[in-house]
């Protein structure tokens, strides 16, 4: 058992090993982060409960797994730019906390799979999926590295989800009464509507990648995709509309105005807000954020019959499996084929 405390104004820390009562201080309150001391707990507790070493290895052992997170970070961050920071996020929010102190060849499954209980209990299972995914992405660039000599966690598996909720997106009402809230924003979101890029996506667009019949989203080096591959795109009368007012405003390098990520996403939110229509006899407000946009764009392909592989191309997905999420959409067979069936 081991336990925090605070004690004239150091951290504590305090267990009992083979019988004998043991304490150690950590630093000074408010220099030494409670989050480390927290991890320093979690480390000694995993020690007493698997009989291991892990906060005074030998000399020549297996990094820690913070120690080695600072070259991954930096690998991560030449290598995939474009989704570094929300790696960098993860990794300090959710896994430092946890598995900062433990040496990368001493991760053990049970260590993981109790650490994934614990979150499911305040996230969602996609969500913990994308912090096991990253956990398990640091782990094996080690082993590429030869830095470890196997993998640990190649047998711990994401959590299975069984929320099988649609997709939320937009009927063309819906739209319409975004744009009119959106002054000046109209264009940008009716060809973020018509086209389904990502936000990154639209912010690399090119007008050199716009032709008349359709636009490249291209992934190169500096600006990659999230698939990391190019994809062409059709352009719907929509797009061409929008395409024709963002021409008047610029038309030479990038096609939309040059704003951070972060605050696109918040315009669209504020007019997204600020949108009403009318159901039955009550109006009401749309609201929602901007991917969901692209949820639109690609729920409306589907709906239209174009082909699911088709979708998945326009969409960019890597995985057939993520656009086949949407298949719900797809008209099919009508009802009364089937319930009018007498075996």
């Amino acid at each position: 058992m081991a336990t925090l405390t605070q004690r004239g104004g150091q951290w504590l820390l305090r267990w009992t090993e083979g019988g004998q009562r043991q304490s150690k201080s950590l630093g000074r309150v408010g220099v030494f982060p409670k989050r480390d001391a927290e991890a320093v707990l979690k480390a000694k507790q995993i020690e007493l409960a698997l009989g291991t070493q892990m906060l005074a290895r030998p000399r020549g052992g297996a990094p820690t797994f913070g120690h080695y997170c600072k070259e991954y970070l930096v690998w991560h961050a030449f290598r995939y730019p474009d989704s570094n920071e929300r790696i960098d996020q993860i990794i300090h929010q959710h896994l430092l906390p946890e598995f900062q102190f433990t040496p990368l060849d001493m991760l053990r499954p049970a260590q993981v799979e109790e650490w994934m209980r614990k979150r499911l209990r305040t996230a969602a299972p996609e969500t913990v999926t994308k912090e096991l995914r990253t956990l398990k992405a640091v782990v094996h660039h080690a082993q590429d590295r030869d830095v470890i000599g196997k993998d640990p966690l190649r047998m711990v598996e994401a959590p299975r989800n069984t929320d099988d909720t649609p997709h939320r997106f937009y009927e063309t009402d819906e739209l319409e009464a975004i744009y009119a809230a959106a002054f000046d924003k109209d264009p940008v979101w009716r060809l973020l509507a018509n086209t389904g890029m990502r936000r990154t996506e639209a912010l690399q667009l090119d007008w050199r990648w716009v032709g008349k019949e359709g636009l490249r989203v291209v992934s190169t080096g500096a600006d990659r995709t999230k698939s990391g591959k190019s994809r062409d795109i059709p352009l719907t009368a929509g797009a061409l509309l929008a395409l024709d007012v963002l021409r008047e405003h610029g038309g030479k390098g990038r096609v939309l105005p040059a704003i951070a990520p972060e605050s696109l996403s918040r315009s669209f939110i504020k007019d997204a807000a600020k949108a009403t229509v009318v159901r039955g006899e009550v109006e009401v407000h749309v609201g929602g954020h901007m991917h969901l946009l692209r949820h639109t764009y690609i729920s409306h392909l589907v709906r239209r019959g174009v082909p699911l592989r088709t979708v998945q191309i326009y969409a960019g997905h890597a995985s057939y499996t993520t656009t086949e999420q949407y298949a719900y959409l797809a008209p099919g067979i009508a009802p009364t084929a089937v319930t009018e069936l007498s075996l």
